[in-house]
C-alpha cells in the first residue's frame, strides 16, 4: 500500500467529489494547499486510493461538474538532485554519499548514507502506487525525474502510460541522486505531457479526467539566477556561474570536454538566456496556474498540482549547510523549501505533505 505521497492517491478516487473523496484525515484544508503529512498520512492515503463508486466530479475550475470522472492521468516529477543522497539514501548512491558527507565534516557518515531499504522511499512509493491500480486501465502516468538535466519516463518513451517496460524505466530512474535541482525545467516538462495528452484526447474524455501533478522535492530550486549579469553567486569550485553565461560558455567556465561537455550543455533545458531571472518563485508559481489554466481552456474534468516536502531536520548540520544554496540566510533551509511548495501546491488547489525520512513515503 501507499504510505506516503498521499497527495497523489487524491487523483485516484474516480467517480468521487471534492466533498465525498476520504481525505479528512490528510488534507485541512485541499483547495488552500495547508496540509502536514505526518501522523496517519498512510491510512488517509490508503482510503483514498481505494475506488469509489462512480459520482460527480470537480471542474477544472473548481466547481462542480455532472461527469463522472473515470480516466486518471498522473504526472509525478521526483527530486533526483544530489541531496537525495542524504535525505531519501540507498545502496545505489552509499558511495557518492559517503565521499560528499566526509568532505562536508559529517558524523556517521555510514549510518547516515546507508538507507533502510534496497530502494530509496521515492522510487518505492511510486511503484506502490502504480501496483496498487495495476489492473485498472484507467490509470496512465508519466514520470518526470529532475535534477539539472530532467527526464521523462527514463527517456524509454513519452507521454502517458500504464504499468510496463517503459514505467518501469520511469520508475527506476528515481533511483538516481546527483546534480542539482532545477524545478523551472521539471514543471514545464509536466505542463507539455499535460497540454500533449489533452490535445490527443476528445472532448469527452477530458471532461472525464482527473488531472493531477504530484511535485515532490528535498531542496530549493537551484541554480536561482536573478535578472542581470555578475549578480549570481560562483559555482563552486569552477568559479563561475551558470546563471550568467551563455551555455555555449558553459564547457570552457567548467573545465569539462568531451561527452561531459555534450551533458551539460543539456543541463537546465528551460534556460533560455544568459543573465535573466531563473527558477524564481514567482516563475514556478506562474507555471502551475498555465498547468491549471490549460486545464480550464481544454475543460477538464479535474486538475490539481500537489507538493511534498522530504526533509530530515536530525541530519548534522554541515550536511545541511552542505545543500543549502544560501546557508546564511535568516530563515532555515528547511522553513524556506517549505514556503516555497505550500504556494505552489495553493497556486495549484493542490494539497501540501510533509515528510522526515524517505521510508514515510512508502
Amino acid at each position: 500500500m501507499l504510505r506516503g505521497l498521499a497527495v497523489a492517491c487524491a487523483v485516484s478516487c474516480l467517480g468521487c467529489s471534492e466533498d465525498t473523496a476520504p481525505v479528512a484525515d490528510a488534507a485541512v484544508d485541499a483547495k488552500a494547499g495547508k496540509v502536514d503529512g505526518t501522523g496517519d498520512i498512510g491510512k488517509a492515503a490508503d482510503a483514498v486510493a481505494a475506488d469509489g463508486p462512480p459520482g460527480d466530479g470537480v471542474g477544472a475550475d473548481g466547481s462542480d461538474a455532472s461527469t463522472p470522472l473515470d480516466r486518471a492521468r498522473i504526472v509525478f516529477v521526483i527530486d533526483c538532485s544530489g541531496s537525495m543522497q542524504f535525505m531519501d539514501p540507498s545502496p545505489a548512491t552509499l558511495d557518492a554519499c559517503l565521499q560528499v558527507c566526509a568532505d562536508a565534516g559529517g558524523a556517521n557518515c555510514q549510518q547516515l548514507c546507508s538507507g533502510s531499504g534496497t530502494t530509496p522511499g521515492r522510487q518505492a512509493a511510486v511503484q506502490a502506487f502504480v501496483d496498487l491500480h495495476a489492473a485498472d486501465p484507467a490509470y496512465a502516468y508519466a514520470i518526470v525525474r529532475f535534477n539539472a538535466l530532467p527526464t521523462v519516463n527514463g527517456n524509454d518513451c513519452t507521454g502517458f502510460v500504464g504499468p510496463g517496460s517503459c514505467l518501469d524505466q520511469g520508475i527506476a530512474s528515481l533511483g538516481a541522486a546527483e546534480l542539482l535541482t532545477d524545478y523551472q525545467s521539471a514543471l514545464v516538462a509536466a505542463r507539455d505531457l499535460l497540454q500533449a495528452e489533452m490535445a490527443a484526447a476528445s472532448a469527452g474524455e477530458r471532461a472525464r479526467t482527473k488531472y493531477a501533478v504530484v511535485l515532490l522535492s528535498d531542496g530549493l530550486p537551484d541554480p536561482l539566477c536573478h535578472d542581470g549579469c555578475d549578480n549570481d553567486p560562483l559555482t563552486v569550485p569552477a568559479g563561475a556561474s551558470w546563471c550568467d553565461a551563455p551555455r555555449s560558455q558553459w564547457c570552457e567556465d567548467f573545465y569539462v570536454t568531451g561527452d561531459q561537455c555534450l551533458q551539460m550543455e543539456s543541463f537546465f533545458p528551460a534556460m533560455t538566456a544568459a543573465c535573466a531571472d531563473y527558477n524564481q518563485p514567482s516563475q514556478l508559481v506562474q507555471l502551475v496556474g498555465e498547468i491549471l489554466t490549460l486545464g480550464a481552456q481544454q475543460g477538464a474534468g479535474e486538475i490539481r498540482v500537489h507538493t511534498a516536502l522530504l526533509f530530515n531536520p536530525a541530519l548534522p548540520q554541515a550536511i545541511i549547510d552542505f545543500v543549502d544554496p544560501d546557508p546564511d540566510h535568516a530563515d532555515s533551509l528547511e522553513t524556506r523549501i517549505e514556503q516555497l511548495l505550500r504556494d505552489l501546491a495553493r497556486a495549484g488547489t493542490g494539497v501540501y505533505t510533509h515528510y522526515t525520512a524517505g521510508p514515510q513515503l512508502d
